[in-house]
């Protein structure tokens, strides 16, 4: 009993003689602290000298250095970042969208050239080329950077990561519809997958807080952006990535996409194809017919009842602010624009309420009176018909023919477009009246000259 106390003031002792050591240990914690922010700040500024720029350009070395082009599979934003950047030369037209662009070119492109279509390596417009050369006796090189799921967004970033040098093209069109600006399965412009792949190369010029209006997402972005050793990390497992995947044998199973039925499995397969609805993608596994099989049209009224739930999601004035961006940084470099609004059936368009086409429909009218391009309607023309349709909103081969026939048209038809080809052949051309056995649409033709 009386050693009890002894031991206590043994143990206060004791503690009192570790008290300075632990007070001692956290200064030294917080000494080292500073220093090691220090340390991590001069690296980084060390790294950034020599890497800062990597990843600001996306250009043929980029494509040929990536891990997807040893493997020879990738996203559809690197294919179409590929066909564009190792093309060597800058096409006439280039045409932005969503799978509905597509479908009507895979569809009527395979059709009007007799074969079989891969829909990873054609891009580009073969049907519009051919009616425009056949109005104006002019042949113009187009490149289709349209895939599925595209957001108005990812043509903005695709504009502004590849139009750059001598590959910047002399005209543009934009097609669009109301998926492109409310898709409300869509959190966020920088959720898609071109968009992530885009943005090391992208500046978004005030945009940010609209491509990642959530506050973590924005802070993350900044760090990749801002953080040079983050894009080092990036770098050295890129890398690491395609050493490994050169060492390993090339595997080609022969397989590919082939549709024998219009049974439900071979048109859904058929429609992943022909939309890129699909991940990574490789050349030989999706390739389209050149009939495409009777009786393919399909309901997917449901999955559109989803997309356009709410007609004014949160995202809606942040895509609206990528699109007017768009236009803007085009008019900047004085390349003229057609925006087509596609067509659609009237079981889709009914799914959004008239105030909504007026809004959207004004939002577009203004945007080509601001940057003085040119407006091709086609979202209620009566020409399109249920038969034209591979479901409610993408066209199957005839479809497309009159949607192009209309494009052409449009083309054709405007003064700053007219004008470039005329420049490009040299003389001044006399352009052609219209072949009446074509197939075509009358489409609703706006200007703002």
């Amino acid at each position: 009993m009386i050693a009890q106390p002894i031991i206590s003031k043994a143990n206060d002792a004791s503690l009192a003689l570790d008290a300075p050591k632990a007070k001692s240990a956290t200064q030294k914690k917080w000494v080292r602290f500073p220093i090691a922010l220090a340390l991590f700040f001069a690296v980084n500024f060390a790294v950034a000298c020599c890497v800062a720029k990597q990843y600001r350009v996306l250009d043929e070395t980029v494509i040929q250095n990536s891990d997807s082009e040893a493997r020879q599979q990738g996203r559809w934003a690197w294919w179409l970042s590929r066909a564009f950047l190792m093309r060597h030369k800058a096409p006439d037209i280039a045409i932005f969208g969503s799978s509905q662009i597509g479908a009507a070119t895979f569809s009527a492109d395979a059709y009007n050239l007799k074969k079989e279509l891969d829909c990873v390596t054609h891009r580009n417009l073969s049907t519009l080329e051919q009616l425009i050369e056949k109005r104006t006796g002019q042949h113009l090189d187009t490149v289709n950077l349209g895939m599925g799921g595209a957001m108005v967004s990812d043509a903005y970033m695709l504009s502004k990561a590849l139009f750059h040098g001598q590959l910047q093209p002399s005209m543009v069109i934009v097609t669009v519809s109301p998926r492109d600006f409310i898709d409300n399965d869509l959190v966020a412009p920088s959720a898609t997958d071109a968009f992530k792949f885009l943005a090391p190369y992208v500046k978004l010029d005030g945009l940010e807080e609209a491509a990642y209006p959530e506050t973590f997402s924005r802070f993350d972005w900044l760090l990749n952006q801002n953080i040079a050793l983050k894009r080092l990390q990036q770098d050295i497992q890129a890398h690491l990535v395609k050493t490994i995947a050169d060492k390993l044998p090339a595997v080609n199973n022969g397989e590919k996409f082939s549709i024998t039925s219009t049974k439900s499995q071979d048109k859904k397969v058929f429609l992943q194809a022909i939309l890129g609805s699909v991940g990574e993608v490789k050349p030989g596994e999706w390739v389209v017919p050149p009939v495409t099989p009777a009786g393919l049209w399909m309901d997917n009224t449901k999955e559109y009842v989803h997309r356009y739930k709410n007609p004014h999601p949160p995202n809606f004035k942040n895509e609206k602010m990528f699109f007017n961006a768009l236009l803007s940084q085009l008019h900047d470099k004085h390349i003229p624009v057609l925006i087509v609004q596609m067509p659609s059936l009237p079981m889709n368009r009914s799914l959004l309420p008239p105030w909504f086409w007026g809004e959207y429909r004004l939002m577009l009218l203004q945007a080509c009176k601001q940057y003085d391009d040119d407006f091709c309607d086609l979202s209620d023309n009566p020409a399109f018909q249920k038969q034209h349709y591979l479901d409610t909103v993408h066209l199957n081969a005839t479809g497309g023919n009159m949607a192009f026939n209309a494009i052409a048209d449009a083309v054709v038809k405007s003064p700053r477009f007219s004008a470039i080809i005329r420049a490009k052949s040299g003389a001044k051309q006399e352009v052609s009246d219209r072949d009446p056995d074509d197939i075509g649409a009358s489409a609703t033709i706006g200007s703002w000259h």
